[in-house]
């Protein structure tokens, strides 16, 4: 898929996967309302897991959409090192191979090259964002991090996504017969549709920066 180079596409392609992701889950959603029994459970286990899996699929394809912006208009507007954010100049020098574990001397003549353009300004977009197939809390902060988000509305979600949403999807996934009440399932259901429209606000915000004058 080619980089986003407006801003309207980079929202387009952020919307879709806002809109498709909340989609099924109401679609689990209204198939629960109206079922009851072991039908109920069977389909409150299979949304748990869902709704974990499009809460870091939200955040990691969104995320990626914003690396693939930034490259865009990276090589568009011919930027240099010295015009990055430091979030962004931090992934592209940790994204380095040779800088995994880098010497003192290494790292040194590297910042060099780079900020002297003897090498190519790339932005890095697979392998940045990682959540370990677990988007805990310290997970999320890195990515975060790396797309310079403000975290504090999210410290107050850790206990849910540390204690409740990972443990009761890990359970099910580990193949433990956990049974979620309906009432605890609609708590998850909602708290994951907030959090993706508070990342995908925040990573939108992001993505404006770079075209404010």
């Amino acid at each position: 898929m080619s980089n986003p180079r407006t801003f309207e596409e980079f929202v387009d392609r952020i919307n879709f996967q806002s809109a498709w992701r909340k989609k099924e889950l109401s679609a689990y959603k209204n198939r629960i309302d109206s079922s009851s029994g072991p039908e109920r459970v069977t389909l409150i286990r299979g949304a748990i897991t869902m709704l974990y899996a499009h809460w870091e699929g939200f955040t990691k394809e969104s995320g990626r959409v914003y690396l693939m912006l930034v490259s865009e208009l990276v090589k568009r507007r011919k930027l240099t090192f010295k015009d990055l954010p430091v979030n962004i100049l931090s992934a592209c020098i940790w994204s380095d191979a040779n800088l995994k574990e880098p010497s003192l001397r290494s790292l040194v003549e590297h910042l060099d090259e780079r900020f002297n353009l003897k090498i190519g300004l790339e932005i890095p977009i697979d392998g940045i964002l990682r959540t370990r197939s677990n988007l805990n809390s310290h997970a999320l902060k890195e990515i975060i991090c790396v797309l310079g988000i403000n975290y504090l509305p999210y410290a107050s979600k850790e206990k849910f996504l540390d204690e409740r949403l990972l443990d009761a999807r890990n359970a099910i996934a580990h193949g433990e017969f956990k049974i979620i009440e309906i009432a605890d399932y609609l708590d998850f259901h909602g708290a994951v549709i907030e959090l993706i429209d508070m990342f995908k606000n925040d990573i939108e915000n992001v993505g404006s920066i770079w075209f404010t004058p």
